[in-house]
């Protein structure tokens, strides 16, 4: 194909298998807008529909290169995918944003005029088929979110009925405090964490459990509940509190933490507390875990405590029985001895008196009334 186009663009020919056409007749008929560049980038053509999309006369364009008139993002992305087409002849797949969100996509192909190689790219709009394939795409990175967050709550829920199972099953407060630390620093993939119960009375809380990889041991450390009271007066009152330290913790740094009350229909009972990095925090979902897993451990411990009461009660009833039965018997050893001693001396004054007087058994048999006197 050959193709000669004058400045004014208003004559042009070229051979199409043979045959003579009018060039820029032909490419103004063509409904798609189109244009067609030099290797140097210089536009040397391009159709009305061309010119009405970038909104420029075909006189403010022929001759230059489009980053002299065109936008300069625009006009870079334009630039970099005609020189990946001169150079490989593959077509950039991103499409170009054009007045107010318009996209269009090219489709190019090389050829040759007065022996030069050009590019003619065919602009094609596809800003709906883009809207669709943005759709698309947020549909399908929404799905995945989905499936993330069901996944996740499904690991949760698991996490939760394995924690619940465990800590029902035991009548240990040691054992269900270790339980429920050991589990949510797995499930919920945080730093550390710790557990402690309170003293009401004394106004202290006292770290029992706690699971925490490379920090400072916390465990048996009591703490002054009034030394803290911004912190212990939200989990007095049964809310549970999120924050990250404004000044590094001499043995933990900067980090995240969440304390949540152990609490149960009658009083607040502990703590449960979860370190982790600064930069991290708890989401909804996972603090509605703690909750429901912080709940089951104030009924398993309220219940070990009333068992470990009944089993105390159990021991005082055993030992005032083991009394009781130590009484009676030494109240009837001392008892049997004189009793004994007064069952022989009259079973032998009746055999004496049966012999010495002649009583007979047939006589004392006999009622009462019948009887003799000395009888």
């Amino acid at each position: 194909m050959s193709l000669s186009v004058s400045q004014s663009g208003s004559t042009a020919t070229f051979d199409l298998l043979g045959a003579d056409f009018s060039a820029v007749d032909l490419l103004d008929a063509i409904a798609q807008p189109l244009y067609i560049k030099n290797a140097e980038h210089q536009w040397i053509y391009l159709n009305d529909a061309c010119a009405a999309l970038i909104g420029l006369a075909a006189e403010a364009v022929i001759g230059r290169c489009e980053t002299d008139f065109l936008p300069q993002q625009l006009a870079k992305q334009l630039h970099r995918q005609d020189q990946l087409f001169f150079t490989t002849e593959q077509d950039g797949s991103e499409p170009l944003s054009i007045n107010n969100g318009c996209q269009i996509l090219g489709h190019r192909r090389l050829t040759e005029v007065d022996g030069q190689q050009v590019l003619v790219n065919t602009l094609q709009e596809v800003t709906v088929i883009a809207q669709a394939q943005a759709d698309k795409d947020a549909l399908s990175q929404a799905l995945k979110l989905n499936r993330a967050e069901l996944a996740k709550a499904q690991l949760l829920e698991s996490t939760l009925k394995r924690i619940t199972d465990r800590v029902r099953d035991s009548l240990d407060e040691q054992q269900i405090l270790q339980t429920a630390v050991d589990e949510l620093v797995k499930a919920l993939d945080v730093k550390a964490a710790n557990t402690a119960l309170y003293d009401l009375e004394q106004g202290t809380s006292t770290v029992y459990h706690e699971c925490s990889a490379g920090l400072a041991p916390m465990r048996g450390r009591v703490s002054q509940m009034e030394a803290y009271s911004e912190v212990y007066h939200q989990l007095l009152a049964g809310q549970y509190l999120q924050f990250c330290s404004i000044f590094p913790n001499p043995e933990r740094g900067h980090v995240s933490m969440f304390a949540a009350p152990i609490l149960d229909d009658r009083d607040v009972l502990g703590d449960l507390w979860l370190i982790n990095e600064k930069d991290d925090y708890l989401t909804e979902v996972d603090i509605r875990l703690v909750q429901q897993v912080t709940n089951q451990c104030a009924i398993a411990i309220r219940q070990a405590r009333l068992y470990q009461e009944s089993q105390s009660q159990v021991r005082e009833l055993e030992h005032v029985n083991t009394l009781k039965d130590d009484f009676l018997s030494t109240v009837s050893h001392e008892l049997r001895t004189p009793v004994t001693s007064m069952r022989v001396a009259l079973q032998l004054l009746g055999v004496t008196l049966s012999l010495e007087y002649g009583l007979e058994d047939e006589e004392l048999k006999q009622p009462q009334a019948e009887q003799g006197r000395l009888a």
